[in-house]
């Protein structure tokens, strides 16, 4: 099934971040949210289609909310850019990528699938996004872009990690891991 149509946003001001739209994703087999900050030109020019910039969270990712807005100031850096960012919300120690055996019951740890296709497609069936994009993230999440832009190259035209585990078999790197994901869930 494909997923469901999602609303838009409320309109983000420069100190609270929008609402998040929630989507069915039949990979995930549950409801994902993402917050959208989009363009100053979105609701004038509707026949503009828009790159998008992925932002992924690091080992601690919440279910409420994405650190990007709770933890920067992206909403006043994006806030004339005329790209979407993109900020899924969750994903805590998931790395990002699809689960043989998701340790939650409620969700199939599909993030591989669910970022690099569903989500893409709701985005440019509904959000008027180009495929030029971009993939970012912090610590965890800058190990998923780079290894998202790796295994999908025709998807992103860039990608960034900010303080990411690029060498996850370096020396160290494992109990380095097993450490800092002790609070968020297995790694």
């Amino acid at each position: 099934a494909a997923p469901a149509h999602p609303t838009l946003p409320q309109p983000h001001s420069l100190t609270e971040p929008p609402d998040p739209m929630r989507i069915t994703s039949p990979a995930m087999k549950c409801v994902p949210q993402v917050q959208l900050l989009l363009p100053p030109t979105f609701k004038s020019n509707p026949r503009l289609s828009y790159p998008a910039l992925y932002l992924l969270d690091g080992m601690r990712a919440a279910t409420s909310y994405s650190g990007w807005t709770k933890y920067t100031d992206i909403i006043q850096t994006v806030d004339k850019a005329e790209f979407i960012t993109v900020l899924p919300i969750g994903g805590a120690a998931s790395f990002y990528t699809n689960w043989e055996k998701s340790p939650e019951p409620k969700n199939a740890m599909q993030w591989e699938k669910f970022l690099t296709v569903e989500l893409p497609n709701v985005l440019r069936n509904h959000w008027r996004v180009n495929k030029s994009a971009g993939v970012a993230g912090l610590s965890m999440g800058g190990t998923a872009a780079v290894n998202l832009a790796e295994r999908h190259p025709s998807l992103y035209r860039f990608v960034g990690s900010y303080s990411g585990y690029l060498d996850r078999a370096a020396e160290g790197m494992r109990a380095a891991m097993v450490v800092a994901g002790a609070a968020g869930g297995p790694v």
